[in-house]
This record gives C-alpha cells, sequence and structure tokens, in this order.
C-alpha cells in the first residue's frame, strides 16, 4: 500500500466530499501533528472526524517539529508556507513517503519547482477510476463533489478530467 501525506486543506476537502474514508482504504495516511491540530479546532468541519481517524490510527499522526527544514542551499530561506504545509513538506523527506495530497496553492508550485511527487484532493476520485475501484460516472460525481467543496480553476478542472495514466503511475493504488 502506498504511503501518502495529506495536508490539511486537502483532508477537509475530502473529508466534505465523503472520501476521507476511502482514502484511508487504499492508502496509508499520515499526517503531520501540525496538520491535525489545524484540523481539531472547536467548530471546523470534520474535527471530531479527525480526531477519531488519529486516536484509530486511520490517520498516522508523525511530529516534525524538531526536525530542520530541507534546505536546498545554506542559508536558503523557508518557503513562504503555512506551519503545515512545511511540516508536510518535512515529513514528506524525512518519513519516505509517497506523495503528498496538497491543495495550497503555494505548496503545490514549491512541490512542483522541487520535484516533490504529490497531487490535490480532485485528484483522487481520478486515481480510482484509473485503479478501476470507480466507474466512470462515479469518478465523474466524486470530482465534482470536490469541486463543490473546493476552489479550483478551469484549468485545473479540465486538466484534472483529462489527465493520462501516465502522469499519475505515482499515485495509484496498488
Amino acid at each position: 500500500m502506498k504511503k501518502v501525506l495529506l495536508d490539511a486543506s486537502s483532508a477537509i476537502l475530502l473529508f466534505k466530499a465523503d472520501l476521507l474514508a476511502r482514502l484511508t482504504q487504499v492508502y496509508n495516511v499520515t499526517q503531520t501533528h501540525s496538520v491535525l491540530h489545524e484540523l481539531t479546532r472547536k467548530n471546523y468541519s470534520g474535527a471530531e472526524t479527525f480526531r477519531q481517524y488519529a486516536t484509530e490510527k486511520k490517520i498516522r499522526i508523525i511530529d516534525v517539529q524538531n526536525v530542520p527544514f530541507p534546505l536546498q542551499k545554506a542559508g536558503q530561506a523557508l518557503p513562504s508556507l503555512g506551519q503545515g504545509e512545511l511540516d508536510t513538506i518535512k515529513c514528506f523527506w524525512t518519513d519516505k513517503q509517497d506523495f503528498i495530497i496538497i491543495d495550497d496553492g503555494r505548496a503545490a508550485r514549491y512541490c512542483r519547482k522541487n520535484n516533490i511527487a504529490f497531487i490535490n484532493a480532485l485528484l483522487f476520485p481520478r486515481l480510482l477510476y484509473l485503479n478501476r475501484s470507480i466507474s466512470p460516472a462515479g469518478c465523474t460525481a466524486a470530482m465534482n463533489k470536490v469541486v463543490h467543496a473546493g476552489r479550483y480553476s478551469n484549468e485545473i478542472i479540465a486538466w484534472a478530467q483529462n489527465c493520462k495514466r501516465e502522469s499519475l503511475l505515482f499515485a495509484i493504488p496498488d
């Protein structure tokens, strides 16, 4: 089973689209402590579910607070990301994950620039379709739920709907 890191923004989208349980069935899911803290704030949508998943170890929680950020060059400034995104990227390098699910635009650009394997939440239904876990109609319905919950540009939606299997081989569930 592939190992995936789940950032807060993507976790919320997958929760709202009723895909979080499915995610934990097809991947070994990890979140950082800072992401869990962000997701379990009082009155936060899904807070109790995220707490429960952590308690039941459906989502593994790792603390990378004291791990230095992997810099490309000595003295290079940290990217301007939130703590959850920074910790998620640190965890990718230190915990040998297969890829990240992240929907923050700045974090996605950082991942792309630094060759970090990632997808956004919108691509998860596509991955289920590509490994024949859901039908084309099921994929479309699930993608529509994620689109409704999120804020995706038309360009990102079109790419997600039409991307080729070869582009996603690193993330297709076993």
